[in-house]
């Protein structure tokens, strides 16, 4: 909630500075796909629900219509 005050240890387990590099702590509202984005779970929804159906359809042409394995007719040689 705002005005709530937040304590946090940081140990040095990495070091940084020869790279000269930093560390950085964020703090974030909690949420099932992280932050205040919105739009990021539908977008997971949308690419796993792809995925599923081209692995539906790519199954359902194996099944209905299987290529034959070393069938001549699916290569083409580059003549020369």
């Amino acid at each position: 909630a705002a005005g709530t005050n937040l304590t946090f240890q940081i140990n040095p387990n990495f070091e940084v500075l020869s790279f000269k590099g930093r560390k950085a702590l964020i703090v974030s509202n909690n949420h099932i796909f992280g932050g205040k984005t919105t739009l990021l779970g539908p977008i997971f929804y949308g690419a796993g629900f792809f995925c599923l159906g081209m692995a539906i359809f790519f199954a359902l042409k194996q099944i209905l219509r299987p290529r034959r394995i070393g069938d001549k007719r699916y290569l083409q040689y580059k003549e020369d």
